[in-house]
């Protein structure tokens, strides 16, 4: 089955942003190379994951509203304002994921590290935001690696959504990472200094700043932190209930950091992603007749394209293949 276009419609951006723009929100899911475990919850590697976020996050400006990461898949919710922005941001995170988690200290993985392109989820509605943000904060929990979601030691956004933590990790809204000047760590290579100190003189601390997921915007921060409460809380409880009821228990923290990060699990799930996340019957039938026309109209414009049939243009909420051989629409 072919990967589906990237497709960002009009009518799915009905949301606003913290930087004034009208956006949809996307769960974006990535998963590690043969399922391996090169997300292992070490510090390092959350820091590093972290500060990957936060650094593309200066860069390409955009709201991110949670993220988990387990040991060989995450996910993340963040805020677009067309396809082109939803790729600059997967682009951007997964390729400097992918390189920082190679480094000797962390796997020491010499081949790639994601398995596949990430996959970009629509989320439609003010239910299915909420819906999304708990599954999200759910992982780690509903497993049973940890009985709590802000007890996972990876890269997770229970602690910063909750308020809870060390002042370090754990700040209301904003979590802390690393993130390593590529650009001077090659400039040191030629200079007679030490492999671990020149790292340490490119590391640099960088913040992640989330947003109110966009439904709940106006609510207070006091409220919104008690929101996140007690979603935290009902996952907890929700997982507990079902361990009582299969006779289960928890793997806990001190055991899954004795894998290591080459570990390949036998057995995965590996369910196919749908392209939207929608409770709304009525949207559901206009995303699926839009995708039809939208992907019918890309491939007529590939074909004109490729035969060289004069100005060819491709159809809005995608991204053209390429820029140089379109011709401006003005």
């Amino acid at each position: 089955m072919p990967r589906p276009l990237r497709y960002v419609p009009q009518e799915a951006k009905t949301w606003t942003d913290s930087y004034g723009r009208k956006v949809a929100v996307v769960e974006v899911t990535i998963r590690a190379y043969q399922s391996r475990y090169l997300f292992r919850p070490s510090p390092e590697v959350r820091d590093a994951i972290v500060g990957v976020m936060a650094h593309v996050q200066k860069r390409v400006k955009f709201d991110i509203y949670g993220y988990a990461f387990l040991s060989n898949h995450g996910s993340y919710l963040i805020g677009v304002t067309d396809a082109k922005h939803q790729g600059d941001i997967m682009r951007d995170v997964h390729s400097k994921i992918s390189t920082e988690l190679k480094r000797e200290e962390l796997s020491d993985w010499t081949g790639g590290v994601l398995g596949q392109r990430g996959r970009p989820i629509l989320v439609a509605g003010e239910d299915d935001l909420v819906a999304r943000l708990k599954y999200c904060l759910a992982n780690s929990t509903k497993e049973h690696l940890v009985t709590r979601p802000d007890r996972w030691g990876g890269a997770h956004a229970a602690k910063a959504l909750m308020g809870c933590g060390n002042g370090v990790h754990g700040r209301f809204l904003e979590d802390q990472g690393v993130y390593i000047d590529r650009t001077l760590l090659d400039a040191l290579k030629h200079k007679p200094i030490p492999k671990a100190q020149a790292l340490k003189m490119c590391s640099k601390p960088v913040t992640l700043r989330l947003s109110k997921l966009p439904c709940w915007a106006e609510m207070s921060d006091e409220a919104y932190r008690q929101e996140m409460v007690a979603l935290c809380r009902n996952i907890s409880d929700e997982a507990a209930r079902v361990r009582r009821n299969e006779n289960r228990s928890v793997l806990g923290m001190a055991r899954v950091l004795r894998y290591h990060a080459h570990h390949r699990p036998e057995k995965t799930a590996n369910s196919p992603a749908p392209m939207l996340h929608c409770c709304c019957p009525t949207f559901r039938a206009f995303f699926r007749e839009a995708y039809r026309a939208f992907s019918d109209a890309y491939r007529q414009a590939m074909s004109a394209l490729h035969k060289k049939l004069g100005p060819v243009f491709f159809p809005d909420g995608g991204i053209p293949p390429g820029y140089t051989y379109l011709v401006d629409r003005r």
